[in-house]
């Protein structure tokens, strides 16, 4: 196995060891950078300098990369400080690809026992392209002084400049991702090659802790690295309670801080430090009332600083899941890399390990009487009716309903319960209760029911809901009810609930009437030869309920067996909506099955006089018919010769209030000549009548005077004469 080919560069790099637990047992290293039968990616040959005459090697490691250069930088130290020694190995030349060629990596072998050299990680730096990281190696000794051997790592040519990786030994070989950088351009800007070597470490100004020199060969220099003296922080807090009840109000809590260093006797006695103590800072359920921490404090070396603070819990506290987190925070007051500016060397002003805490966490959980130690399983269920188990109402009968909501926990107590209310659309609370808040985004009154819902504990919660502004076009009601914690729960399925109320309508709708004029003398109007008048219909919602829709219609008789009145397309509106209306001419042979169901009913009417016992036959009276009777003729519904005019309002609404009122204007006209001829005789007086009806659409309940009359009467000359 002994190399013998010269090209391999066997003892490019060489070092020595005790990688075997016989402590008596020397090792020799020696790197071969250009060696490998086949891919020339280097190799290391590790040699028993005890009992082997032929000084052969008993172990060899390879390179994984052709023409990485492995071999080429050795280094041998107890990482782990196990006392045996481990191994690293330089590969300058390595690229991860031929974007980023030589980027140079350092094998990490680890030492498992006698010689088993096993590899833990390659380190490569900042894996910068051409900065050939791991040329040189260099144990630096322990600079942070945790008891673990640390080692720099030269980059010669990173950036142009160069820069050294410091790493740190660990009891798991190698503090992974965590090292030190020392950029030569950081440094000074004329700088180049910084990294070609390194010494190892030594205490040059007499700190206590390692310094290291640093050669630059293109630039001419060697860079003297000091090292800040390291301290170490050790903090406790010790609160007076381990646990706090739901009804404690204050608990006392000390903290004390102390800080060492492995500096020399008399060096480093004193340091300031800043303290910081957060109590609850994420949910602020506490306060300070006793105790303070000054912005800067002296400490004494390997002496506790201490101080005492009372801490009151704020009243009303809902927040008991979570524990009460505290925060103690130190720090040195002045870091000599960021806060003293000066171009000498502070050998005394200390540093932290970047890799220790500075600060120290607790936490003090509130008993919570649970089954459970660690966690709470609460059983929450809700129920909702409406009082008196109320399933409907009449719009504008009522002004508001109460809803009975019920709440249950039969678990473990529920904490931070709350119960999220959905309302329907157009109602509201009449009042909300002391602790709610508003969900915009969902839409939703979130009530807080406190801190705990204790096991075995019944809630009834009544709400007054305003239902005024409903509309007439809802037709239920629906609220959606959920009960909620911080708690687990086994069953959700009974935390949430509906309750609807069917929204009915209940409206008296009245029909008035009147002609304009009332009458018309044929002697006075001899002169004219038309007469013109109308008939003016109000219907008027009298509630409780708003009215949707109202289907308005009429029947107007226009002669015997000749045309006699003329009508004009009638007008129709309802506040400031207008309404149309559709006619029709038609006789009694030649309606539609609506309009004869109509004529059929009205026969039956001795009168036109309504019935408030009989709403059918009255709401249907609606023919015309010619009666005889001394000097008066009517021209109504009873004669099957009779013509009149069909008159169908539809959709007219919605009469939303109370006393909301639609108006219908018709307007006619009689010709004198036709009107005259039809007064003859000792026949001196004509009554016409027009009928009206309203019909409701949508409604499941009416009271209601559905129909009317309007009647205009034309003197003859008898009359007038009398």
């Amino acid at each position: 196995d002994n190399p013998t080919n010269a090209s391999y560069y066997s003892g490019y790099a060489v070092g020595s060891g005790k990688f075997h637990k016989n402590k008596s047992q020397i090792s020799v290293i020696a790197g071969a950078p250009r060696a490998s039968k086949l891919f020339y990616s280097g190799e290391v040959y590790i040699y028993n300098m005890n009992d082997n005459p032929n000084k052969t090697a008993y172990a060899t490691l390879k390179g994984e990369l052709t023409g990485e250069y492995f071999g080429s930088s050795l280094l041998v130290l107890d990482l782990d400080n196990d006392q045996l020694d481990d191994l690293l190995v330089g590969a300058p030349l390595y690229s991860k690809d031929i974007l980023a060629p030589d980027q140079g990596r350092v094998y990490v072998f680890l030492n498992q026992g006698d010689a088993h050299l096993s590899l833990l990680v390659h380190l490569v730096g900042s894996s910068a392209p051409m900065a050939r990281f791991g040329t040189s190696l260099a144990s630096i000794g322990d600079i942070n002084k945790d008891g673990y051997q640390d080692f720099a790592v030269g980059a010669p040519y990173e950036e142009d400049k160069g820069a050294v990786y410091i790493y740190f030994g660990s009891s798991n070989g190698v503090r992974m991702g965590q090292f030190q950088r020392l950029a030569a351009k950081d440094i000074d800007g004329r700088l180049s090659g910084f990294g070609i070597s390194i010494s190892s470490g030594v205490d040059i100004d007499d700190n206590s802790f390692n310094d290291i020199a640093v050669g630059s060969y293109d630039s001419g220099n060697a860079v003297v690295i000091k090292s800040y003296p390291i301290i170490d922080f050790h903090a406790t807090m010790t609160p007076s309670v381990a646990t706090l009840n739901t009804n404690d109000t204050t608990f006392t809590l000390s903290v004390c801080l102390r800080y060492s260093s492995q500096a020399a006797v008399g060096q480093l006695q004193t340091t300031n430090v800043s303290l910081n103590l957060r109590v609850d800072p994420k949910l602020k359920r506490t306060y300070i009332s006793k105790g303070r921490l000054n912005t800067s404090n002296t400490l004494r070396r390997n002496e506790d600083f201490c101080r005492e603070f009372q801490i009151n819990i704020v009243e009303n506290n809902y927040q008991i899941i979570e524990p009460i987190a505290i925060e103690f925070i130190y720090k040195i007051q002045y870091n000599p890399l960021t806060d003293i500016k000066t171009e000498d060397f502070c050998k005394f002003c200390p540093l932290v390990d970047p890799n220790k805490d500075t600060s120290l966490t607790l936490t003090i959980p509130f008993n919570q009487g649970c089954t459970h130690r660690n966690y709470c399983v609460s059983e929450l269920d809700i129920t909702a009716s409406f009082l008196n188990d109320t399933e409907m109402f009449f719009l504008g009968e009522i002004t508001n309903v109460t809803l009975v909501v019920v709440v249950t926990n039969t678990g473990d107590p529920a904490f931070n319960a709350t119960l999220s209310l959905g309302m329907s659309e157009n109602t509201q609370l009449v009042r909300y209760p002391q602790h709610y808040t508003y969900d915009e985004i969902e839409d939703l009154i979130i009530f807080d029911f406190g801190n705990t819902l204790h096991r075995d504990t019944k809630f009834e919660l009544r709400f007054d809901i305003d239902v005024r502004s409903v509309k007439i076009i809802q037709r239920k009601l629906v609220f959606t009810l959920k009960i909620m914690s911080d708690n687990n729960e086994t069953n959700m399925n009974d935390n949430e609930c509906y309750a609807s109320l069917a929204v009915y309508e209940k409206a008296n709708m009245t029909i008035t009437g009147k002609s304009k004029p009332a009458q018309f003398s044929l002697t006075k109007n001899k002169l004219v030869s038309q007469l013109d008048f109308s008939h003016t219909y109000e219907i008027v919602n009298e509630g409780p309920s708003p009215v949707e829709s109202t289907t308005i219609s009429f029947l107007v008789p226009t002669g015997f067996t000749k045309q006699l009145i003329v009508l004009s397309p009638p007008h129709v509106s309802l506040g400031d909506k207008k309404f149309e209306c559709t006619m029709s001419n038609t006789r009694p042979l030649e309606v539609d099955s609506e309009q004869n169901e109509i004529i059929s009913r009205s026969k039956r009417a001795s009168n036109w006089i309504q019935n408030d016992n009989e709403p059918e036959a009255i709401e249907h009276k609606t023919n015309t018919q010619v009666i005889e009777h001394n000097h008066k003729m009517s021209l109504n519904s009873s004669s099957p010769n009779t013509t009149f005019v069909y008159i169908t309002c539809k959709n007219v609404g919605p009469f939303e209030r109370v006393k909301d009122k639609a108006v219908v204007f018709i307007k006619m006209s009689v010709g004198m000549t036709d009107l005259e001829s039809t007064i003859v005789n000792s026949k001196s007086m004509l009554e016409f009548k027009s009928l009206g009806k309203v019909k409701f659409l949508h409604l499941e309940k009416t009271e209601s005077d559905s129909r009317r009359e309007v009647s205009t009467l034309f003197l003859g000359e008898m009359v007038g004469e009398q």
